[in-house]
């Protein structure tokens, strides 16, 4: 029973290790170099790929994302990265997604 739930949990998800050594599961077509992100408002974090510069309405560029969906990610599910982003080892970001 419990290999079957595993499986059904698992269909269309592939295991990751992140660049930062945290563990996961991702979409199936998460590629290297998509990014694991925490997106204001978000329940779980979400992988992300770069897709260019954007234009936004004040004239600025900023990077440009498309999301290739959600992820779970063993160490920062239950707000660790906040805490990580005080410390300094993660940075807040600002850009688009597309």
């Amino acid at each position: 029973m419990c290999d079957e739930l595993t499986r059904s949990c698992s269909i269309g998800r592939a295991f990751f290790i992140s660049e930062k050594g945290y563990f996961g599961l991702a979409p199936s077509t998460t590629q290297l170099g998509d990014r694991v992100c925490i997106l204001a408002g978000g329940q779980v974090p979400y992988i992300l790929r770069q897709a260019g510069e954007a234009v936004l309405p004040d004239n600025r560029t900023v990077r440009a994302f498309k999301l290739v969906g959600d992820s779970y990610v063993y160490g920062i599910m239950h707000g660790e990265a906040m805490a990580d982003t005080e410390e300094g080892e993660v940075s807040l970001e600002r850009w688009a997604l597309i």
